[in-house]
Order: C-alpha cells, then sequence, then structure tokens
C-alpha cells in the first residue's frame, strides 16, 4: 500500500533527504533481488545470508515508517524504529564476521533476551575508543527516547521536566534540522545493514559491485547533504545564540571558528538561566587557557 503525503505538510527543506532515503530503499530492494539472482546463478549460499535476507525486508518496512513519521513531525515514534534498525546492523555486522555467529542466531531459543548484549555487540566491533564512545552515545540517546527515559528530556517527550519544572519546546527554529538528524541516522543504518549482507555475498562469490557502487554513491550524496547542512545551522545558532559576557572576549577559539561544544555550552547556560538567577557561565577551555 502506498501512502501518498499531501504536499502542504511537507517541509520543503526535506525533499531531498526524502528523495535520498527513498533511493537507498529501492538500493535495499535491488541488494535483494541481486542477492537472490545471484544465489540461483552460483547455486550457493549459506546461513548468514539467510539472515542477511530476512534483516533487509525487515528494514525496508522499517524505512517506509520512518519516513512517514518524521515526514508528520513524529521524531520520537521514527527514533525507536531507527533503534531497532541500530540492532539488527549490529547483529549483521557481528554476523558477517564468522559463520559461527550465524549459527548462534539461527539456534538461539531464548525468548526474553537476543542471542548478544548491545554492549558485547559494540565493543566486538568497535575498537577504536572514539569509535566507540561515539556508537554507544548515539544509541543511549535513542534508547532514552523509546523507552520514555526522563533523562532523555525533549528527546524522550514534547514537554519535559527539568528542576522540578516544566519546559515546554519551542521548536520553530530547529523542528527541520532535527528532522535532518533523523533522516541521515535512517540512511546511516540503511547504508550499514545494506553494506553487511554485500559483504556476505561477496565472501560467497556474487558479483555486487555495481550495485555495492551505487550504495556508497548515494551514501555518500546523503552525507554531504547532511555536513551542508549541519554548517549552516551551527552558523545560524551561532548568529542567534545571545552570548556569555565571557565568550565576547574569549581567547580558547580563533577568531571567526564556530566550537559546536561552545555552543552546547551556551545553551545549557542558557536553560540554566531559567531557573537559576545567578547562574554562572563557566568555559574550561578558556579558564585553561592564558590569553596573551
Amino acid at each position: 500500500m502506498k501512502i501518498t503525503i499531501p504536499q502542504e505538510l511537507i517541509d520543503s527543506k526535506l525533499y531531498k533527504y526524502i528523495e535520498v532515503v527513498e533511493e537507498l530503499q529501492h538500493i535495499g530492494n535491488k541488494v535483494l533481488s541481486e542477492v537472490i539472482s545471484e544465489s540461483k546463478r552460483i547455486k550457493k549460499t549459506k546461513p548468514s545470508l539467510f539472515i542477511g535476507i530476512v534483516m533487509m525486508k525487515r528494514m525496508l518496512e522499517c524505512i517506509s515508517s520512518i519516513k512517514l513519521l518524521i515526514t508528520l513531525g513524529h521524531r520520537r515514534d521514527a527514533s525507536i524504529l531507527i533503534l531497532n534498525l541500530i540492532e539488527m546492523r549490529l547483529d549483521l555486522m557481528y554476523i558477517a564476521l564468522d559463520d559461527i555467529h550465524a549459527n548462534e542466531w539461527l539456534n538461539h531459543d531464548k525468548e526474553y533476551t537476543k542471542p548478544w548484549k548491545v554492549g558485547f555487540l559494540f565493543r566486538s566491533l568497535y575498537l577504536n575508543q572514539n569509535e566507540l564512545n561515539a556508537e554507544q552515545e548515539n544509541y543511549k540517546r535513542f534508547s532514552m527516547a523509546k523507552h520514555a527515559n526522563p533523562l532523555g528530556g525533549l528527546m524522550s517527550f514534547p514537554i519535559e521536566v527539568t528542576n522540578r519544572a516544566l519546559l515546554v519546546n519551542e521548536e520553530e527554529k530547529t523542528s527541520t534540522y532535527t528532522s535532518i538528524i533523523y533522516f541521515f541516522a535512517c540512511g546511516v543504518e540503511v547504508h550499514r545493514i545494506c553494506n553487511s549482507t554485500l559483504i556476505i555475498a561477496k565472501q560467497l562469490g556474487y558479483d555486487m559491485e555495481q550495485i555495492n557502487d551505487n550504495l556508497e554513491m548515494t551514501f555518500e550524496f546523503l552525507r554531504g547533504l547532511y555536513d551542508r547542512d549541519t554548517l549552516r545551522t551551527v552558523q545560524e545558532l551561532s548568529d542567534s545564540i545571545e552570548k556569555p559576557q565571557l565568550c565576547n572576549k574569549c581567547c580558547a577559539i580563533p577568531q571567526g571558528k564556530i566550537e559546536i561544544t561552545c555552543l552546547l555550552r551556551q545553551g545549557d547556560f542558557k536553560r540554566e538561566q531559567i531557573f537559576k538567577r545567578n547562574a554562572q557561565f563557566i568555559c574550561e577551555a578558556f579558564i585553561e587557557k592564558t590569553c596573551e
């Protein structure tokens, strides 16, 4: 069933992201058909490829729902499905490493838990500490939204309870970019799931080079869109945030540069001022570096 969203409900700045995610969905369908076609031609397969096909089918379902939910502004609901994609991606990446893992997945018989804990998968797949920290932090954010964790704040609820007061989200300035983040997160997971399936297929000698090139080219286009809009949004935030006095004489950051952690710190300070009249802005970078 195809659902058509009225044009007036779609943020025009999201058109490109919708198109790219739909292209990734098309490539996902192509991966499935090519894998099946190659298996008939070569007459060779293995359990890990069966699992890849199963997860690809679920991924394609998720893409349609995520696209609809983000477009309609229901990003918290979309985050639950993105978390589902993350967990499938981790499983499939781990399965692609060794056929033994595929047997573990297929022989799993416990209804109340998955074959592997998420923490174990992160540690097994990401040996670089920076990558591990980034992956775990990303997972934590989507997980808090899924489980309605109060520490998730406005990512978990439309109204946040802060210092036992209600903080209503005024999203007009940032809602479009928030949707962009969710579309990009969806695209990242689709790319990784497709890539893991292609890795397994290539292990069997399947010819998947052309579709792999299409996948990489489409994802790089998505990454370029996201990088461009991230820089634009950071610049807009930098221009619009009323900075504490300390920032006006900061020598820790080169003139003309934008430092994202500084913007985040300013945002935290602005929110703290709502509840503490005498709130103090603290910047470790300024304190540690002596101005000349």
